[in-house]
């Protein structure tokens, strides 16, 4: 591209960027708004005090009066006198929650400035004694096999000397159950009971656990699917019927369907805990996405200049989750199509085969070359973090119109027909806690 038209192309740009900025900043201030909008009183801003064991940023997540951003597009942030009402039994309500049962919220201090249309907000709070944990009992642990009382410990998540934190509380519970749940009790209960000696500020926390008797899966029921056989979803499942239930196979089938790329949403709930005994039945339940999509792209590099690229993927083909894509891609260097294909629930639900096959023709200054390759692989599922796979490559190289340069440096045979085979194998263990928005964990591959 000439200098000329690329200088005026950033300079256009560059215009453009600073008038949505001017934009952007003006319609902040009190004269660019609605009528409306002037008479309201903008956030500037919002503080706390008294606050000594959680910060700002933490009370701030959970109320509703925010500040105005400092970035100029962002739509301001009005000030409403209900919800900063509101915002105060918030934070009362996150002080009990964390065992601050005796927290005080003062009246807020709010300052107008007329002239700028703001209000500053200071949030005083009393935090007061937390409610410390004395102890916590365990009872009914005698009734379940394979497990005692010191290996459930850990599941509980509360820890004497600490506040008494109902919101550890919740989490201990589900833990205990989901414990107890992944070994056979389908239908366990767990009972709650706390003392609080208010005046000395202390708290005892005792668990009853109803185990019930051992459940095994019963029969699956599947809805929602419309193009997805449900013979596919059965095979994407961790559970068959009669096998003892576990509470983690529900999980790991859920998300190894949904992880297919073919569903919105799947859920897989157990059905008829509320009886008094029996198998446990299975509903899954999907709402299937999009089966086909386009992708295009389009870009400029100083090398290659102008380059496009495309790709058309079909998730679904025969009904069975095999997925086709097949795509290409050009520039004044580069010109490459593609195809895959990938069979799940190869041998079984835990193995996938995928083959790929491209065609490509490159045009470098100092030589010119075709290539066509196919790939084999196979990946396989060995636990709910960790995973394998195994390839083999085959390329077959033509070379034309290679310098003398070129060929003197690289071999003698570099102006010719070159074939390359290639196997390789790898390993992936990942710990991360969540799959979209992880917060912890590892990821550690070797190849």
């Amino acid at each position: 591209m000439p200098k000329a038209i690329r200088s005026r192309i950033i300079l256009l740009l560059g215009v453009n960027i600073f008038s949505f900025l001017v934009g952007a900043g003006c319609a902040r201030l009190p004269f660019f708004r609605s009528k409306q909008e002037a008479n309201l009183l903008v956030v500037e801003k919002l503080t706390f005090q008294g606050n000594t064991h959680f910060t700002d940023a933490e009370l701030k997540a959970v109320i509703g009066t925010t500040e105005r951003s400092r970035l100029p597009w962002k739509e301001p942030e009005f000030f409403n006198p209900q919800v900063l009402q509101e915002d105060l039994k918030r934070i009362r309500k996150f002080y009990f929650d964390r065992g601050y049962l005796h927290a005080r919220v003062q009246e807020p201090e709010v300052v107008v400035d007329e002239k700028a249309h703001t209000v500053r907000i200071t949030i005083t709070i009393e935090e007061g004694e937390p409610t410390i944990l004395q102890a916590v009992i365990l009872e009914g642990v005698d009734q379940v096999k394979g497990i005692t009382e010191t290996e459930l410990q850990p599941a509980l998540l509360l820890r004497p000397g600490e506040p008494l934190s109902r919101l550890k509380l919740e989490q201990a519970k589900l833990a205990l159950l989901n414990q107890v749940r992944n070994l056979g009790y389908a239908r366990a209960r767990l009972e709650t009971r706390v003392k609080i000696d208010e005046e000395q500020r202390k708290g005892w926390v005792t668990f009853l656990l109803k185990p019930g008797e051992i459940t095994y899966f019963g029969k699956t029921r599947i809805e929602g699917n419309q193009r997805v056989k449900s013979s596919f979803i059965r095979r994407g499942l961790g559970f068959k019927e009669g096998e003892l239930f576990t509470l983690d196979k529900l999980y790991e089938s859920q998300r190894s369907l949904f992880n297919r790329g073919l569903f919105e949403r799947v859920e897989v709930r157990p059905q008829n805990l509320d009886a008094e005994g029996g198998p446990v039945d299975v509903l899954v339940k999907v709402s299937e996405g999009k089966m086909r999509n386009i992708k295009l792209g389009i870009g400029y590099g100083t090398e290659d200049q102008l380059r496009v690229q495309g790709a058309w993927t079909h998730r679904n083909l025969f009904g069975g989750g095999q997925k086709l894509t097949i795509g290409g891609k050009a520039s004044f260097i580069l010109q490459e199509v593609s195809a895959s294909f990938q069979q799940p629930f190869f041998l079984d639900p835990v193995t996938d085969l995928i083959g790929d096959l491209s065609y490509r023709q490159e045009d470098q200054v100092s030589f010119e070359v075709t290539s066509l390759s196919a790939q084999t692989r196979i990946n396989r599922s060995f636990s709910p973090t960790s995973s394998g796979f195994l390839r083999y490559t085959l390329q077959f190289n033509e070379f034309r119109n290679v310098s003398p340069a070129t060929t003197e440096e690289l071999s003698t045979e570099a102006a010719g027909s070159t074939r390359v085979a290639l196997l390789a194998f790898g390993f992936q263990r990942d710990t991360s806690d969540d799959f979209f928005y992880p917060t912890r964990g590892l990821v550690t591959s070797a190849i």
